[in-house]
């Protein structure tokens, strides 16, 4: 879990703040590994086609065999979600999304259920849509986003008029005071939301009203 931190004032707030939950740099190394050991066994294989048959068959081949791999692996790199004043954007490789949370019309908190538990929230302002992941949890640790990130995911969607928006606000609100308390798992509102849907046979489940109001409540 997080260590305790004071939560800051929205003013204290930096322009720009990043809403990764695991950062590039955690599996960068790794992606390069792939990349490489990919580069090398599609090396290999064109050198034995280009012997066995000519090099525009082992041209094709190589780009056949690690073209995808490697394709996806450099999107990963390329992939962030920043947050600057409400508006939130993601890179995805070479495509852009952004969202303006105090324009929010949908607004969701939606939990993956697994072996690892995830809860995800879901906004769109009507012209696009982000998911974006708050925590995982496993059997009682877990990863959850940085103060700062909840700080101004919460702000942001304290700017909207959506009834949703506001609750999904009072929720990360919560959220915040018990990490700056370090308190524990079952004190933790994205904690318990997971464990709301941990049971369920789904591969996801949407809060109901109900549920987040009762997150709203714990604070």
């Amino acid at each position: 879990m997080s260590e305790p931190n004071r939560v800051p004032e929205p003013n204290q707030l930096p322009s720009t703040v990043s809403l990764d939950l695991i950062p590039s740099q955690m599996y960068g190394k790794a992606v390069r590994k792939i990349v490489l050991t990919v580069g090398v066994l599609t090396a290999i294989a064109m050198g034995l086609v280009f012997w066995a048959v000519n090099w525009w068959v082992a041209l094709i081949v190589g780009v056949l065999v690690s073209g995808p791999t490697i394709l996806s692996a450099l999107s990963a790199l390329r992939r962030s979600v920043t947050l600057s004043g409400t508006t939130v954007h993601a890179v995805r490789g070479v495509f852009t999304k952004k969202v303006d949370l105090a324009n929010a019309s949908t607004v969701e908190l939606v939990v993956r259920p697994g072996r690892i538990n995830m809860i995800n929230l879901y906004v769109s302002d009507g012209k696009s849509a982000v998911t974006l992941p708050l925590a995982l949890y496993s059997d009682g640790a877990g990863r959850e986003l940085e103060i700062l990130a909840i700080r101004g995911l919460a702000d942001g969607l304290a700017a909207s008029h959506l009834a949703a928006a506001l609750a999904a606000s009072t929720v990360l609100v919560n959220q915040l005071r018990a990490m700056a308390r370090d308190a524990s798992p079952n004190e933790r509102p994205l904690y318990r939301a997971t464990m709301q849907a941990a049971a369920s046979k789904t591969i996801s489940v949407t809060l109901t009203d109900e549920q987040v109001a009762a997150l709203v409540n714990m604070g």
